[in-house]
């Protein structure tokens, strides 16, 4: 025992050193036979700034190499990548092909790439553009407290920018937000909703949420007020019919508060020239003196009105 321990531990470094010499030699003869590898590396594609690439493509393409085992090893040590350089293309369709030289290692690592898998890849380059397109007004699911109406939905933004290839671009004509629940509500409601768009190659500005303002309040009903006179801003003229009649919205709990005396109706006549007698004008109608902010006008009856110069029948 005694023996062998000596045989392994005098001048161990020595020993030691001698047996790493011995498997470099050993690498370094087998390392003269030439073999091939098979790798899967990234595909780097370098465009104008002002294109992007519309269709899909691969992320990696697979290259054979040949060198030596030693070779190999330490060559491939950092990751290799395949480049396809088209900053200089324009929009279309590019078949582009896929040859050895464009893969990226080190000219001093005695690798030789051999082949290059797929041996083309087609491309498709359209221009990048940007426009303007409406956000619709936020759908609503659900139905608010029993004996209560959504009275108005605002939003913002109202507008956003979209960004992206061409074709994508000019497809898009509006953005639909997100659903928002008004089930059981009985008081307004400020809340978000999410930009809406499945194309993942289009980008906007700004880029959402939208925020979103629910009124809501008691039940509203539709009642007709008639008997509201029209009145003209200048002399010397006459309107037919001198009255009109309004359609509202106002909450049940006004009941029959409401009457011709809350509304003011009015017609211009700025849009008379010297020589005319005659003209259809479209009466302007205000809520005066409301018992409640919450009526609204829906419909004015007449549409119109005829205004015509006095003593000129």
């Amino acid at each position: 025992m005694r023996f062998f321990r000596e045989i392994l531990l005098k001048n161990w470094a020595l020993k030691l050193t001698a047996v790493f010499l011995g498997f470099f030699l050993w690498l370094f003869v087998r390392g003269d036979r030439n073999v091939e590898r098979i790798m899967t590396v990234p595909l780097e594609i370098r465009i104008p700034r002002s294109m992007e690439i519309t269709n899909e493509r691969p992320s990696f393409v697979e290259i054979t190499v040949r060198g030596t085992p030693l070779n190999i090893g330490w060559s491939l040590s950092g990751q290799p990548a395949y480049t396809i350089d088209l900053q200089s293309a324009g929009e279309g369709t590019h078949v582009v092909p896929l040859s050895p030289g464009n893969v990226r290692i080190p000219p001093a690592s005695g690798i030789e790439v051999i082949r290059v898998a797929p041996p083309r890849i087609t491309l498709v380059l359209e221009e990048t553009i940007a426009k303007e397109v409406p956000v619709l007004t936020p759908p609503l699911r659900g139905e608010p407290a029993e004996g209560y109406d959504v009275y108005k939905v605002t939003y913002w933004p109202t507008r956003v920018r979209v960004t992206g290839p061409r074709s994508h671009v000019d497809a898009l004509t509006r953005v639909v937000p997100s659903a928002v629940s008004v089930a059981g509500l009985n008081q307004p409601l400020r809340t978000f909703s999410n930009l809406m768009v499945e194309d993942h190659s289009l980008r906007l500005n700004p880029a959402g949420p939208v925020e979103v303002n629910i009124q809501i309040g008691v039940h509203r009903e539709l009642k007709t007020v008639s008997g509201i006179p029209i009145a003209v801003e200048a002399a010397g003229f006459r309107v037919s019919p001198s009255t009109l009649s309004v359609q509202v919205l106002i909450p049940i709990t006004l009941k029959d508060k409401l009457s011709a005396r809350n509304f003011a109706a009015a017609v211009s006549t700025e849009a008379f020239t010297p020589d005319q007698r005659e003209l259809r004008l479209t009466p302007d109608v205000q809520l005066i003196d409301s018992p409640d902010p919450n009526v609204s006008i829906e419909k004015v009856r007449p549409e119109q009105v005829t205004v015509r110069r006095v003593g000129q029948d």
